[in-house]
């Protein structure tokens, strides 16, 4: 064990810790990753997913979670597609707390929606936010996720949700001295392939009484200790996992196999016009893995010049460029409603602007008066990374 501080981990980072505890240290040398459309969409997706749950809980119980009512979401920004899977999620979850806990007795049970969790010991910390947790002293602690994406997850011995139900279980030690007798941990899915399988709309459950919860509390906590305390000696273990790793762009054991196949597929690519088919997917895999290693490397290096860092041969330099305005953009329709959009702000027949409508307003701008150009764009502006030729 190393002597550092001990770091603070988040539990929804667990399933990466767990397998490679080593890429804690280099990612806390990172600048922090850009949120994405699809991660923005997932986040208004739990903000749903929570005040749907808290109402139906709140309307069957008569009980509020002891955080207090998540903050209703506007409506106006959710799909159709939304709500109906934060309203199987909230129904999922009643269905399970009816069959484990039969009544809900406020005097002996509680739960919570969208908390806080943490863990606190000299050689492990956690912190982190948990979708759902309910527990009933005589009989279960439940601890659910809600997954609005579409790839499934699986759910037994899951790390994430085993670190929520580590952070609660030693508050449950410290309180009543005591585990109750049943752990089970949650994943409700409704938008994934599992969705027609699962319990209810894609919930999928696994349960531990208390002796075999500890066992794999305890193997979380070895892992996690690890992480915490990670250095540039740490092991590092590349694996599924790597794929969204922040570090996966700088990390000698995430990048090397890459960089072997890549090499291989660049030269060997060359040398067989006859390759299979399964070579040629295997090399075009390879390259497709290296472009995004660069585009990655390429925001690093941004980030660190940007904050007066050097990096020899490379510097940024700004860069303006045109979108099509908001409404041209969104017209519905694709590329024909996009060009009857266009014509209609300029005054002509939409057969004038089909073909166009398929060039950037870079492109049309080669072709159409700036002035006339201006009204349907918007001006952005961005930052390049750019070589310096080495010097």
């Amino acid at each position: 064990m190393t002597t550092n501080s001990v770091y603070s981990l988040s539990p929804s980072a667990a399933a990466r810790w767990c397998a490679c505890p080593g890429s804690e240290h280099i990612i806390r040398q990172l600048p922090r990753l850009p949120s994405t459309p699809a991660a923005e969409e997932g986040t208004l997706a739990h903000k749903f997913a929570a005040w749907m749950l808290a109402c139906t809980l709140r309307d069957m119980t008569d009980v509020e979670p002891v955080q207090g009512m998540p903050e209703e979401p506007e409506h106006a920004l959710a799909k159709e597609d939304m709500l109906n899977a934060a309203q199987t999620y909230a129904d999922a979850i009643f269905a399970k707390i009816c069959e484990v806990f039969g009544a809900f007795d406020p005097k002996n049970s509680s739960y919570d929606i969208e908390a806080p969790c943490e863990l606190n010991t000299p050689n492990v910390c956690l912190h982190g936010r948990l979708d759902f947790a309910a527990y009933y002293r005589d009989k279960a602690l439940i601890v659910a996720d809600f997954k609005y994406g579409g790839s499934p997850v699986p759910v037994k011995d899951n790390p994430q949700l085993l670190a929520y139900a580590a952070c609660l279980a030693d508050d449950c030690i410290r309180k009543i001295g005591q585990l109750p007798p049943r752990i089970i941990i949650g994943i409700v899915q409704p938008r994934s392939e599992i969705a027609d399988f699962g319990d209810c709309g894609g919930a999928m459950w696994y349960e531990y009484d208390s002796k075999g919860f500890v066992e794999k509390s305890r193997w979380l906590k070895m892992n996690a200790a690890k992480a915490c305390h990670a250095d540039d000696k740490t092991e590092r273990e590349p694996g599924d996992h790597c794929k969204y790793c922040p570090a996966r762009s700088v990390c000698r054991a995430a990048i090397g196999q890459k960089l072997l196949l890549a090499g291989i597929a660049a030269g060997e690519a060359q040398m067989h016009e006859d390759a299979t088919n399964e070579q040629i997917g295997a090399w075009l895999t390879a390259l497709k893995d290296m472009d995004a290693v660069r585009e990655d490397l390429v925001r690093i290096a941004k980030a660190r010049i940007e904050k007066g860092e050097s990096v020899p041969g490379w510097r940024t330099q700004a860069r303006r460029g045109r979108i099509w305005s908001q409404d041209i953009r969104e017209a519905d329709g694709g590329v024909e409603g996009q060009a009857r959009a266009l014509a209609e702000r300029l005054g002509a027949t939409p057969e004038d602007f089909i073909a166009q409508a398929l060039k950037s307003p870079a492109q049309m701008a080669k072709t159409m008066p700036k002035e006339s150009l201006a009204g349907v764009t918007e001006e952005t502006a961005t930052t390049a990374l750019v070589s310096t030729g080495g010097k």
